[in-house]
């Protein structure tokens, strides 16, 4: 989801196998890339399994809820908040230990 200002965006119950490039920038299951403010966006309740690069990454986005998903056998951070990302929760952050670097 890249530059969508205003568009409240929901990703729920989605299963997400083997997504994700190495190496190459901006390659990620969940992308939320310079939307600004997108309150009521919630991404939960997700399966991320096997991806090759991260699992969920916001930047330059702010009042997401990430909750509830789930990670396994994934390289790299599982959720990746940038520098640009403000005002975001994050819950239910223990179903992501299975991810590996």
């Amino acid at each position: 989801m890249l530059h969508t200002p205003n568009q409240q965006q929901i990703v729920s119950g989605v299963q997400f196998d083997n997504m994700g490039r190495r190496g190459e920038a901006d390659r990620f299951p969940i992308h939320i890339l310079y939307s600004g403010s997108l309150q009521g966006t919630d991404i939960s309740q997700n399966s991320i399994r096997g991806s090759h690069q991260r699992c969920i990454v916001l930047d330059g986005t702010g009042n997401v809820t990430i909750a509830s998903n789930v990670a396994v056998d994934n390289y790299g951070n599982c959720i990746d908040i940038g520098p640009n990302a403000t005002d975001n929760t994050i819950r239910y952050v223990d179903a992501l230990l299975h991810c590996s670097i």
